[in-house]
């Protein structure tokens, strides 16, 4: 699931740095939705720039001031000059709301790829897809068969550092190569190798059907499916 949240320039930047790794919020109804392995898209309000970051755990406090007795101010978005207070965080949120909801301190990172291939607008365009695993090819090391075609864009590099790779959906004879529309990224939250997914333009899957399509090279891995309703 991917949440969606605003933030001031300078504690943008610090979590695109990887400075800042505790995003401190009320924790009431909306943040309650939250849960590890979910995706934050943070909003620049100053430029609009977006950036995607996963959620590793939540710690949650009674208040800012028990909330800031365990972390270092460099990860609640502190310089190393700055004299880190509890109180800055009432400027947000009052003593009567933290007293009733409580706080949370959402602690996050910046997936390598993920981030990149969202801010490179794949999902929506058009691609060429060179096949060098088509339908029906048998893996190089694991031996399982391909039952959907299997391959890369040209010119582009992957969080592998190979180029970024693309599952072709509903065409059912072997490919070596496919201009089609992205509909989806299977963002892989334990991986550095997020896979594209590709088909002729005006087709469409669910998530639900994508995960079917590509389950058996998916399955050893977690991830998410970003799309334009993420």
């Amino acid at each position: 699931m991917i949440h969606d949240m605003k933030l001031n320039e300078k504690p943008f930047n610090d979590i695109k740095k990887g400075l800042k790794t505790i995003e401190m919020r009320l924790y009431d109804e909306k943040r309650q939705n939250i849960n590890p392995k979910d995706m934050i898209r943070f909003t620049n309000i100053s430029n609009g720039e977006e950036i995607l970051t996963e959620v590793i755990a939540l710690h949650i406090f009674t208040s800012f001031e028990e909330l800031y007795k365990h972390f270092d101010k460099i990860a609640l978005g502190y310089t190393k000059e700055e004299e880190a207070l509890p109180s800055d965080m009432e400027k947000y949120y009052n003593k009567e709301e933290q007293s009733k909801y409580g706080v949370v301190g959402i602690e996050i990172k910046v997936p390598h790829l993920g981030v990149q291939t969202l801010n490179k607008g794949f999902i929506g365009q058009i691609v060429n897809v060179k096949m060098d695993r088509p339908l029906g090819s048998k893996h190089p090391k694991h031996g399982f068969i391909y039952p959907v075609n299997y391959g890369y864009i040209p010119n582009t590099v992957s969080g592998d550092g190979e180029e970024l790779d693309a599952y072709v959906l509903g065409e059912f004879e072997p490919l070596e190569e496919f201009t089609g529309k992205v509909i989806a990224i299977i963002h892989r939250t334990n991986d550095d190798d997020d896979k594209l997914v590709v088909v002729k333009d005006g087709n469409n899957y669910t998530d639900d059907q994508i995960r079917a399509l590509t389950e058996f090279q998916e399955q050893w891995f977690e991830s998410i499916i970003l799309n334009h309703k993420s």
